[in-house]
């Protein structure tokens, strides 16, 4: 497997786990199974966008960031 399609097989991944966070949030509230899988789907997109996205990185960080 080349480079691109392995790069398109990690991509593929994450949308769909991604979709399957979705389901695991209850209204207004994040179940701990959704902070868990989220920690486990964040760090491979976070490598993801920093590799094929960098002028968007900071964006991406930022949905993740906690403002209080």
């Amino acid at each position: 497997m080349n480079a691109t399609e392995e790069i398109k097989r990690q991509l593929d991944q994450l949308v769909g786990e991604g979709e399957n966070l979705q389901g695991l949030i209850k209204g207004d509230i994040a179940t701990p199974e959704f902070i868990e899988a989220y920690q486990r789907w964040y760090t491979p997109a976070l490598k993801l966008v920093s590799l094929l996205g960098k002028d968007r990185l900071d964006e991406f960080c930022s949905y993740y960031l906690i403002i209080v």
